[in-house]
């Protein structure tokens, strides 16, 4: 049935949550997401050991060059979250600024921000734009 002359029709949404999304400009590649809902009533209930296990998945961290740089629970304003954080090594030396990390909600036993800024060293000397 189509709408009368005079009629509106209306579309009602509502967004439950902020979800951001950041992404490499030139590969595409993604850097992090944080999804706010999954932040909420979190707690120390899951254990440590595997809440790291969780992380080493979502966060994708790669069998080599990763060392674990610090995890752990913390309590920031109202929420409390499991953090896993590791630094990029390459043949023995910190790439700097790389790193992955995980925030866990404990509750749930879910991620809900996973950031990943790992690239191959520039070992030839002359600068990359990014």
């Amino acid at each position: 049935m189509s709408p009368a002359a005079g009629d509106v029709t209306l579309t009602i949404q509502q967004r439950l949550s902020d979800y951001e999304v950041r992404l490499n400009s030139e590969t595409g590649e993604l850097i992090s997401w944080f999804l706010d809902v999954l932040a909420t009533g979190g707690d120390t209930s899951m254990p440590p050991q595997e809440g790291l296990e969780l992380a080493l998945r979502a966060g994708s961290v790669p069998d080599e060059g990763a060392e674990l740089e610090a995890s752990g629970y913390e309590t920031m304003a109202d929420r409390t979250f499991f953090r896993a954080r590791w630094k990029h090594l390459h043949e023995g030396f910190e790439v700097e600024g790389d790193y992955i990390e995980v925030l866990m909600n404990g509750a749930a036993r879910r991620p809900f921000a996973v950031s990943r800024v790992w690239r191959e060293p520039n070992l030839d000397g002359r600068p990359r734009v990014r």
